[in-house]
């Protein structure tokens, strides 16, 4: 999968599942799930069959999965998820 994705700042990135692994091990969940997890958001993210994609859309759909898997984890990302935002937007 070659898909770039496209950070708040502008940046650009290649598309990373095992950042997303990262991200929902952070929240508190199992290694296995959080491999489901990121599998299934890659399979969104393919479906939609796009060369670029935009970091929050990509948050969006982890969160859409995180609340399916845990809700009390998908509650810590989108605080975590909250207090970024407000650091950007801070710093703009």
């Amino acid at each position: 999968m070659n898909i770039a994705v496209v950070k708040r700042d502008g940046k650009i990135e290649k598309f990373s599942k095992a950042k997303i692994v990262k991200i929902a091990i952070a929240t508190g969940l199992y290694p296995e799930k959080a491999e489901a997890l990121a599998s299934k958001v890659t399979s969104k993210v393919q479906a939609k069959k796009v060369s670029k994609i935009k970091s929050t859309d990509i948050r969006d759909l982890v969160l859409e999965e995180l609340e399916k898997a845990d809700r009390y984890a998908a509650g810590l990302y989108a605080w975590y998820e909250k207090t970024k935002d407000a650091e950007f937007n801070k710093a703009s």
